[in-house]
């Protein structure tokens, strides 16, 4: 999973990649539908205005980017934008 911090040009300011829950829940081992809780913190260098947080989950057999869905089936893309930063 790489979690990021995206700035309004979508140019990658922080980004940190790990196996989810402290990588004991490899991608390969999740079941369609099964939520998994996963915990990132992070401390920017710099201010950044109207950034975003992204998320983006590979395969872990592949490495290749998996496609999000909503509920409904629509894709959303490989990396999906979550919600602004607190400022």
């Amino acid at each position: 999973v790489s979690v990021r911090i995206v700035d309004p040009a979508s140019a990658i300011v922080y980004q940190q990649d790990n196996v989810p829950a402290q990588w004991t829940r490899p991608t390969t081992e999740w079941q369609p539908g099964e939520l998994v809780v996963d915990f990132y913190s992070w401390q920017l260098e710099q201010e950044c205005h109207d950034c975003q947080v992204a998320l983006l989950v590979y395969d872990e057999a592949t490495l290749g980017p998996l496609t999000a869905t909503t509920s409904m089936g629509e894709v959303v893309g490989p990396v999906v934008g979550l919600q602004p930063l607190p400022r």
